[in-house]
């Protein structure tokens, strides 16, 4: 009975002994389940983010006619020249001008990037440039934008060409005649249909979108939203050199006109990009066309 007894103490401790590996197993796989919950979590609000910032974009453009410049004093709101130029291409999201959250789901502030053009006031006015969607007042610079009267269709003329009307219009074109109806001249929107680039064309000084292997998926882009994503490494010029960043992290910072588009993670950065297609779209559902 002695041993009977024994033999069950015995088999009661290495119980225990089993029991209490498999608890500190649990224990220690606690924290990196909560770990990748929350992770996941912060991706999937993200996500959610992104998609609701595109479309407060597009909401913005559809009433306003235009896209904000960027906040380079982090009030939330655009940063504008009395010219009606951007005081810079790069720096953070106007969010308050948009209705938008102010930080990304790490609370991160965001970055935005447009087209290079819009600090000079001899193009952002000009109807046949890209820099036109980001135009806000003063008055239609209609150069290389011409009309053909016998179809009543508008063309932005070619560097090679004197107008893009002479193969197409039985007429003489003209080129001082605004697209838009009275009531909406030398106002947003400023672009029109014809505008620079058409179709899937590279954007002259534009924004270019790269895949994960830094190949253009994008010529077209006017502007750019960036989160810098879980890792919150990236601020353009300030942290761009940190050695930790990955190959594609630094093309985002590095304050040049190339980004890269990745499928995110901890170590990629959430990536929005405008093109002037989408403008044009916006223009269209606006009914600012004649």
């Amino acid at each position: 009975m002695k041993y009977r007894f024994g033999l069950q103490k015995g088999l009661g401790l290495l119980d225990l002994s089993i029991a209490m590996v498999i608890i500190s197993l649990i224990f220690m796989a606690v924290p990196n389940v909560w770990t990748q919950t929350t992770q996941a979590k912060g991706r999937i609000s993200q996500d959610l983010l992104m998609l609701q910032l595109e479309e407060s974009m597009h909401l913005f453009l559809r009433i306003n006619g235009f896209l904000p410049c960027p906040d380079t004093n982090g009030d939330g709101h655009e940063s504008r020249n009395t010219n009606g130029t951007c005081k810079d291409r790069e720096g953070g999201l106007p969010y308050a001008d948009f209705g938008f959250s102010e930080a990304d789901a790490w609370g991160n502030p965001w970055y935005y990037r447009v087209h290079q053009r819009t600090e000079s006031s001899t193009y952002i006015n000009r109807v046949c440039e890209p820099t036109s969607v980001f135009a806000s007042s003063g008055s239609e610079d209609l150069t290389d934008f011409w009309l053909c009267p016998e179809t009543e269709t508008f063309y932005c003329k070619s560097a090679s060409s004197a107008s893009n009307c002479d193969s197409v219009c039985n007429e003489t074109c003209v080129d001082n005649v605004s697209a838009h109806p009275t009531d909406f001249q030398n106002r947003p929107p400023y672009y029109h249909l014809s505008t620079r680039p058409v179709g899937t064309l590279k954007v002259s000084y534009g924004i270019e979108i790269q895949d994960a292997n830094f190949q253009p998926i994008e010529e077209g882009a006017i502007a750019t939203v960036i989160s810098w994503g879980e890792n919150g490494l990236g601020s353009y010029a300030l942290t761009c050199s940190q050695s930790d960043l990955t190959t594609a992290e630094q093309e985002n910072c590095d304050g040049d006109t190339g980004f890269v588009f990745d499928e995110p993670s901890r170590n990629k950065d959430y990536v929005l990009w405008f093109d002037m297609n989408q403008a044009k779209n916006a223009l269209i559902q606006s009914g600012r066309l004649q």
